[in-house]
């Protein structure tokens, strides 16, 4: 059976509606809020308050892509789903080694150690410590989607390793692949060191490609059949909204809607309308999808956009390779 794993449970694919496919829910702290004050989120209420307007204008689901060691809050995001009754997937593996000190045990322990704490995360539950040690408290929620992240310039030894550790996490489970690119930066790069490892680039999604706007790039990258993820329109005080409208209609244009996954990504507090900022976590599915539509995007496009792509990319796969 297909399944679209949520922090509730597995569910079928059909049951997955208007999604936001990158966002933050929760931060507690770590390393993102040490370098970001304003990336910290914890105040269940008033994220509980931007969830419902989610909900209110349509929205029906959100990937939370906050990773091991990363501020993740797997019993809040439990908590959240069931108050406000959005599903939620949510993220095991890791961001960008910026955000992890020198001292991390992700330098140093084996690859085999850390793809078997990545797939216990997907099949047992993610551990409500965050594996910061050294007691692992698994919780009943499974984390959905593998996250692994990389800079700029080139990959690094450390980089490589967790890249492999994804693919192999993926080959065993299913799972799909969400990664973080550095203003797009190593894209094409990421996509076809996953695809040499042996997972089929429909399951694999890149992260914040908007960042650059560069249409050939973009092309490029949907011809080897991975996901683009947008989300820097809710950056409106930049007019980036404006810049990734134009960009996506371009995509569009070229016969790439089927490539395109929307998220939100509010990952500081100046985002939220509870927060006292904008536009809000409801913006993509509200905002968002009205700019979309008066600049001329059909029902059926928009329909892809916000369900069909989300909804096949978020289900897991057929594992390709059995464990011992």
């Amino acid at each position: 059976m297909t399944f679209i794993q949520t922090v509730q449970g597995k569910i079928e694919p059909s049951l997955l509606g208007v999604t936001d496919c990158h966002n933050h829910l929760f931060i507690t702290g770590g390393m993102p809020v040490k370098h970001y004050p304003d990336f910290l989120l914890n105040d269940f209420e008033r994220i509980a308050a931007d969830t419902t307007l989610f909900r209110s204008a349509g929205g029906n689901a959100i990937v939370e892509m906050s990773p091991i060691d990363w501020g993740r809050d797997a019993a809040a995001m439990v908590r959240l789903s069931r108050t406000t009754g959005i599903h939620i997937i949510a993220a095991t593996g890791f961001h960008k080694l910026f955000y992890y000190p020198d001292y991390h045990w992700l330098f140093s322990y084996s690859e085999e150690d850390i793809l078997n704490l990545v797939i216990a995360e997907l099949i047992d539950g993610m551990d409500l410590n965050n594996y910061s040690g050294p007691l692992v408290r698994r919780s009943e929620a499974r984390a959905g989607v593998i996250k692994v992240g990389t800079q700029t310039g080139t990959f690094s030894p450390t980089e490589k390793k967790l890249l492999r550790v994804a693919a192999q996490a993926h080959l065993l489970t299913g799972a799909p692949i969400l990664t973080h690119s550095d203003e797009g930066a190593l894209a094409v790069e990421q996509v076809d060191f996953l695809a040499q490892m042996g997972v089929p680039t429909s399951a694999i999604g890149i992260s914040h490609l908007d960042r650059r706007l560069d249409t050939a790039y973009h092309i490029e990258i949907a011809e080897r059949g991975a996901l683009l993820e947008y989300d820097a329109m809710t950056r409106t005080g930049k007019n980036l909204d404006k810049a990734t409208l134009e960009l996506l209609l371009r995509m569009i244009q070229a016969g790439h809607v089927e490539s395109i996954l929307l998220g939100g990504d509010i990952s500081r507090q100046g985002y939220w309308k509870s927060y006292g900022g904008g536009p809000g976590l409801d913006f993509i599915v509200e905002g968002f999808r009205q700019q979309l539509s008066a600049a001329g995007v059909s029902n059926v496009d928009l329909q892809k956009l916000y369900v069909e792509n989300p909804r096949r990319f978020l289900t897991w796969r057929e594992p390709a390779i059995t464990s011992d």
